[in-house]
């Protein structure tokens, strides 16, 4: 399953405006649950500066918020997991 990650992308907003704020996506396709082992060690980084750059200084004043939404509809049991999710300003 693809899952699409966006950048403080609002409630409300327009396919237009959620186009704009699409970071990247992660594709569990190949992944089996976290309990065997399996996903530990893998590191998935995506560069944002020239997103942020695009999106201008109102887009991202303040907090920043990622949101993580499945493409699809995801099976009832999937139960995608992140460990860990960092933003780092230069």
């Amino acid at each position: 399953m693809l899952y699409h990650l966006y950048l403080n992308l609002s409630d409300a907003a327009s396919p237009a405006a959620t186009t704009a704020h699409l970071i990247g996506s992660l594709n569990f396709f190949v992944a089996v649950p976290f309990s065997m082992g399996a996903m530990q060690g893998k590191y998935i980084s995506f560069d944002i500066t020239q997103f942020v750059q695009r999106l201008g200084a109102s887009a991202i004043n303040g907090e920043l918020h990622v949101i993580f939404a499945p493409a699809g509809t995801p099976e009832a049991e999937a139960q995608p997991t992140l460990a860990s999710l960092k933003i780092v300003r230069a």
